[in-house]
């Protein structure tokens, strides 16, 4: 299952899903993950989706680029 960090409230990292919004306790998350970054439930745990979250960054710096007409 594949989420987005849409956010972190305290030990708390609210993710979206397909389906909607899961809280998930923030130290089951990889230490160094970042709102906006994919993850991926394995058996071991979270992995942090890095170019599946660097793909997804900057397709949204392009298009904010368009909006502001740069």
């Amino acid at each position: 299952m594949k989420l987005t960090v849409e956010r972190f409230e305290g030990d708390i990292a609210v993710c979206e899903t397909d389906s909607g919004f899961i809280d998930i306790p923030r130290d089951r998350l990889p230490s160094d993950c970042r709102e906006g970054d994919i993850v991926e439930k394995t058996d071991e745990g979270f992995k942090i989706l890095r170019d599946e979250t660097k793909s997804r960054r900057d397709k949204m710096r392009e298009l904010l680029k368009r909006l502001m007409g740069e």
